[in-house]
């Protein structure tokens, strides 16, 4: 599973770096650079971003977080992703929403994730763009190689179980590893595997078009607003 032991900082240094030169070509032709960074964490995308400029608003539900980025000079707004009634519009509109670091994977229900990008949706301009991480291809090549074929990784250090009938699974990290209990627990975090085909259905449920593969590279999905 391409997910880092942070958090705060869930990709390795070589693929961050890869992805933050796609997110600066992504954002290049948009006209003010205005970017609402959703579940921003300690600011890993939100305050290189605001260095170059660009007019960053972060969003995250832990305190701790906003902290660091308040320090840094980023604006910040503390909010639950998850809050049925999220509303991402003050401050805004924005020309993207940016929800990377496998924070989608986060949100597991369908509904929820729907909700959530309607208010992001909500929150742009028209034809503004919804990014994420381009994580179906490498996660869905790792299960179909079989890496996970017994459920821990091969230094024992992961586990991830899956819920009955659905692409769902639980991730358990160092001591939480449990090689011989197959059955998610209250406990466990949950991640979706998205597939394209979800990510296409969330995106036209939402108001979007795709998600389009950022190239050359693939490290970014994009969607685009519809309507105004």
């Amino acid at each position: 599973m391409p997910l880092h032991d942070d958090d705060w900082f869930p990709l390795p240094p070589e693929e961050h770096e890869r992805q933050m030169l796609a997110l600066t070509r992504a954002l290049s032709p948009l006209p003010t650079r205005s970017v609402i960074d959703l579940g921003a964490g300690s600011g890993r995308v939100a305050i290189p971003l605001a260095r170059t400029g660009a007019r960053v608003l972060a969003v995250d539900s832990d305190p701790a977080a906003i902290e660091i980025c308040n320090a840094e000079g980023v604006a910040t707004r503390r909010a639950d992703l998850l809050d049925p009634g999220l509303d991402l519009s003050p401050g805004g509109p924005f020309d993207a929403a940016l929800c990377l670091g496998h924070t989608l994977m986060l949100i597991h229900r369908p509904p929820d994730a729907v909700r959530m990008l309607r208010a992001a949706q909500r929150a742009l301009k028209p034809g503004g763009l919804f990014i994420t991480d381009n994580f179906p291809g490498p996660v869905w090549a790792e299960v179909a190689e079989g890496n996970w074929q017994e459920g821990v990784s091969a230094d024992g250090a992961m586990q991830m179980v899956w819920a009955a009938g659905d692409n769902v699974i639980a991730l358990r990290r160092g001591p939480g590893v449990r090689p011989h209990d197959g059955t998610i627990r209250n406990d466990d975090r949950l991640l979706r595997l998205w597939s394209l085909g979800e990510l296409a259905l969330l995106a036209e449920a939402a108001g979007f078009t795709g998600p389009v593969e950022d190239q050359p590279g693939g490290a970014l999905l994009i969607m685009r607003a519809r309507n105004a």
